[in-house]
């Protein structure tokens, strides 16, 4: 039998240098306020290997959504490229399984005000956790430096480094989010945001599940059209139409912290043909598409359960 002893490195927040390896991220990266820095760091060393320039984005009003919904995972896309293209994908190795990742993922907000964690920070943290890179690199914190110090999301703060006094250099392309930006521009309009309530009351009212169509299958095939509202509007048609005598289940959910359509297709959101066969199948060929949403395997009618297609996370 192999037997191989697996090292975790610490990640930057565990080690005793950040304030020296986020200053030379800073060094490097030439930053301005309003820019967002990604850095792929070294685990071992802290050296800086590569750095991305992003155009940080407003975050998005506080009653529009919730950070961790949907709305917030529109940043996953464009995340997700930036770490593919600069890290390699993480190997297999045959008789130990996967490589420990030995790089990290660094963002760096640059912007003025105090440093403290505030929503601007939170949107990449969530938009990190939904990226689903697969590349041989964590997705680390996320910092905040501003002209008078820094902070950690995850902890940690200082003084040293702060953002330094603009110094004039050649422009450079920054990457943007331009599906947040377009998603931002009709929430915080409130005409469209009405006209966008009466669509999904309708989209609602028609479109009913097929049959044998299970709940997680439906919740994705309307998430798709409607995004996450923070209510159970979605699962609770699906109750309506598909499963009326269920009517524990609203209870059954709060239960286990689940308040809204998107935390109930989280629960249940790894579809089991991706636990059982994708990691093995994007070995072979690295440009398969993940499928979000398989055919549903269907249930019997009356049931508000997964079919078989759902592997259940516990909360």
């Amino acid at each position: 039998m192999l037997v191989r002893m697996t090292l975790v490195l610490p990640t930057l927040s565990q080690r005793d240098d950040v304030e020296d390896v986020l200053s030379e991220i800073l060094r490097l990266g030439r930053p301005r306020p309003g820019t967002t820095l990604v850095a792929v760091i070294e685990l071992a060393t802290g050296t800086v290997r590569h750095i991305d320039h992003l155009l940080t984005p407003e975050p998005l009003p506080d009653d529009a959504c919730d950070l961790g919904s949907e709305l917030a995972s529109l940043m996953s896309p464009t995340l997700c490229g930036l770490a593919q293209a600069a890290v390699p994908p993480r190997p297999w190795q045959e008789g130990f399984g996967w490589a420990v990742p030995d790089q990290e993922l660094i963002t760096v907000v640059c912007r003025e005000g105090e440093p403290f964690p505030s929503p601007v920070e939170e949107q990449f943290f969530w938009g990190w956790r939904y990226s689903n890179h697969l590349t041989a690199a964590f997705h680390g914190d996320v910092y905040v430096v501003t002209p008078t110090g820094w902070a950690g999301l995850l902890g940690g703060e200082g003084e040293w480094p702060a953002l330094p006094p603009l110094v004039e250099g050649p422009d450079i392309d920054l990457v943007q989010f331009p599906e947040l930006a377009e998603r931002r521009a009709l929430l915080v309009d409130p005409i469209v945001r009405e006209a966008a309530a009466i669509l999904a009351e309708t989209t609602l009212t028609e479109a009913v599940p097929e049959r044998g169509e299970c709940i997680i299958c439906y919740g994705w095939r309307l998430m798709t059209m409607l995004g996450c509202d923070r209510t159970l509007r979605i699962a609770q048609r699906f109750r309506d139409v598909a499963a009326p005598r269920a009517k524990k289940l609203e209870a059954t959910w709060a239960r286990r912290g689940v308040t809204c359509d998107c935390q109930l297709l989280e629960a249940h959101g790894i579809p089991r043909h991706i636990v059982e066969e994708e990691y093995a199948a994007r070995e072979a060929d690295p440009d398969r598409p993940i499928t979000a949403s398989p055919p549903c395997l269907g249930v019997r009618k009356g049931s508000a359960q997964p079919c078989a297609t759902w592997v259940e996370f516990p909360r």
